[in-house]
């Protein structure tokens, strides 16, 4: 409404913009008392739109803003069979951080979809911020995303192990964080224990949690379970809230599936 004696207009309501602003409450805030996105699910009961629909519809009408939130949320709210086309449809979308997400949903609930490995290599290398809460929480970046996205897709993304060789030797500058972890996960999903210890071992002594890594791997190899140690399983990593609580825990050692070399 107009304020008293301001002479101003009153300013238009972005609908769509001001509902994926509230979807990302749960992944922006830090503290969860300032997470507003349940506030927009208990007003969808009043509302004769599906909050999938509303997504889709910033995806196809939106600003910049509000088309990559909602390519970031499409995927909790809608089912497989219903964002796997969209996603598909946006994995060559002009807007860079669309298609990106579109790439890293997809990983999950269709591995099989043809042109993905280029599209999260190119998520990697791009600097973007998924999620500013576990950016504060974990220094994770779009590079750790896209990085993890690929381990999903197994031996179909062996030609990205090259750009993950590249993370992993980037990092004694700033230490063995997530990112590199994640990268290093990915490369073992992809090429399986053997060829990862003959890769990484020149690079043991870059950081102790690589040298974690091997012999975690040489222990699985051997028939045994992975070491507790010192190697990070708590990371409160932004596909867990995006996707189902829970799923595909990469800290712990995934079990062949039939995609990867694991």
């Amino acid at each position: 409404p107009r304020r008293s004696g301001s002479g101003e207009s009153p300013k238009a309501i972005d609908v769509l913009q001001t509902v994926v602003t509230f979807l990302d409450a749960q992944d922006y805030e830090k503290r969860p008392w300032e997470d507003d996105s349940s506030c927009l699910v208990e007003a969808m009961e009043y509302c004769d739109e599906k909050l999938e629909d509303l997504i889709q519809a910033a995806l196809a009408e939106g600003d910049e803003f509000t088309r990559r939130t909602a390519a970031k949320w499409l995927a909790r709210y809608a089912s497989d069979e219903i964002a796997a086309p969209v996603y598909r449809g946006l994995l060559h979308d002009s807007q860079p951080r669309v298609r990106w997400w579109a790439a890293v949903h997809l990983s999950r609930i269709a591995p099989e979809t043809e042109g993905l490995t280029a599209v999260l290599v190119e998520a990697m290398k791009g600097k973007w911020m998924p999620s500013a809460r576990v950016l504060w929480c974990f220094d994770l970046s779009g590079m750790g995303e896209a990085a993890e996205a690929l381990g999903h897709l197994g031996s179909a993304a062996r030609e990205a192990i090259p750009d993950l060789m590249g993370v992993i030797t980037r990092s004694g500058r700033d230490g063995f964080a997530y990112n590199e972890q994640l990268a290093a996960r990915a490369i073992w999903r992809i090429a399986g224990g053997e060829e990862t210890v003959r890769l990484l071992a020149p690079q043991r002594n870059l950081d102790q949690r690589i040298g974690a890594l091997l012999d975690e791997i040489e222990t699985i190899q051997r028939g045994g379970e992975p070491p507790e140690g010192d190697w990070p399983r708590h990371a409160c990593f932004i596909a867990r809230f995006v996707w189902r609580q829970g799923e595909d825990d990469y800290w712990k050692h995934a079990r062949p599936d039939g995609r990867g070399a694991v």
